[in-house]
């Protein structure tokens, strides 16, 4: 492991650890000021559609940056897919997450370019 995969490691994983202990603390308060927002509105359901896809999409991502780090820490096959995925996720969150997302994005074109250059045997 170089050093970049190793900092991406634990940037991954210090990511995804505060990010899903974020959503544990303040998750009954989300799901509070939804049912608000909901009952203000006269609806008698407790979570919106809009509201669920929303809930959904920002566990999913806390969740696919914890296990893109877990995954990079234990050198799982797997582990530059879900980087990838989790990667581009990370763009959208400004600004920690998009400085994240693009040295991962930079990491892994730099290895590309380096596995693809022509070896010359002189």
């Amino acid at each position: 492991m170089n050093k970049h995969e190793y900092r991406l490691t634990w940037l991954f994983l210090l990511y995804g650890v505060i990010a899903v202990a974020v959503l544990t603390f303040g998750l009954p308060h989300i799901m509070e000021r939804f049912a608000e927002t909901n009952t203000a509105l006269y609806s008698k359901e407790v979570l919106s559609p809009f509201q669920l896809i929303l809930l959904s999409a920002i566990i999913s991502h806390a969740l696919i940056v914890f296990f893109a780090g877990v995954y990079s820490f234990i050198q799982k096959t797997t582990q530059h897919n879900l980087s990838l995925i989790a990667a581009i996720s990370l763009l959208i969150t400004f600004p920690i997450g998009t400085a994240i997302g693009i040295y991962y994005l930079w990491y892994r074109s730099k290895s590309h370019q380096l596995s693809n250059r022509p070896q010359y045997n002189l």
